[in-house]
Parts: structure tokens; sequence; C-alpha cells
């Protein structure tokens, strides 16, 4: 609602929708992601969570048996209702806050060639306008900044938060 609260969106492997769509039909484009295959609804149609069997190869792939235990405790059936309601956006609001996508290559939620249809039209070019800093996760996951942003390891972006709080921005897959 204050988009000029917001320097920066981030994505990472995530769905990031036009106006008018839901996350359930585009995930439905690309029929490799092993969340829709692996899918548990509830009964009620209001929830859903994923075949216990498959939560392993789904979200964590190659972590640790501890972290995948701790994985399964905190997982909950999510609402449904979000992911088949179209978000309304505008060019004039959100529109006008700067988006970058980082791409997983190994994500299985979001596979990568539904990930490059949805950053497709951002106005930013992975090449010039992002800066490597460091790998993260199992997935694996890349930490990145803004070329233009004065951090180059993790340790200089964690000096940079504190040096400027609340003016930093990330976003997570979940």
């Amino acid at each position: 609602r204050r988009p000029e609260k917001i320097a920066m969106l981030v994505y990472l492997a995530a769905y990031l929708l036009r106006d008018g769509e839901s996350l359930l039909p585009v995930a439905q484009r690309d029929g490799t992601s092993l969340v829709l295959p692996n899918l548990i609804v509830s009964e009620d149609q209001t929830s859903s969570t994923i075949k216990p069997q498959a939560i392993r190869e789904v979200f964590y792939a190659d972590c640790s048996d501890e972290d995948v235990t701790l994985g399964e405790m905190l997982l909950a059936p999510e609402a449904l209702a979000p992911a088949v309601t179209p978000i309304h956006i505008t060019d004039e609001r959100f529109g006008r806050v700067p988006r970058v996508y980082i791409e997983c290559l190994q994500d299985k939620v979001v596979p990568v060639p539904l990930q490059r249809h949805l950053y497709a039209k951002l106005p930013f070019s992975a090449e010039k306008d992002l800066a490597p800093v460091t790998m993260i996760g199992s997935l694996p996951l890349i930490l990145t900044v803004p070329a233009s942003l004065p951090a180059k390891s993790v340790k200089d972006l964690v000096a940079l938060a504190k040096a400027r709080p609340g003016t930093l921005n990330f976003a997570s897959p979940g």
C-alpha cells in the first residue's frame, strides 16, 4: 500500500505474478514442479500439504537428516484461497517498485523454466544489475545484491544492514 517505502523487492525462486494472475494456474503451466503431483488437499478443500514421503525431495533436496526432520516438524497445511485468488497490482503503485529475481537452478518447487517465464518482463539485467555475494542453502541458493550496493561479502552486507536499518529488504520462498 506504500510503494514509496520500498526500495526494492527481491524474489528468490518465487512466484512473480502479474495483474489478474493467481498462483495455481501459473504453477500448472510447468509440469515439472514436484509440488502439484505431491499435493494433498484437505477434505473441505480449504488447505493443502505435501505427501510425507515426498517432503525431502520437494523441499529439502540434499539437506541433512536433522534439517529435514526440523522442516517436517515446522510444515503446516497452507490455505488454498491465496493460491486461487487473482492479485491486483497497478503500474502506478506496484509497478514503480524496482524488482529483481534470483534464479535457483535446482529448485523443485518453481522449476527453472517457470522461474524464467516469471521474471522475463522485469526491467533489469541479471548480468549488469546483480553481483554475486555468496552461496547459501542447499538448493543451492545464491545471495545477491545490486551491483551498485557497496557489499562484496556477507560480512559487508550485514554491516550495511546494521548501518542502514529499515532501508534494505529481502524476500524468500517461504
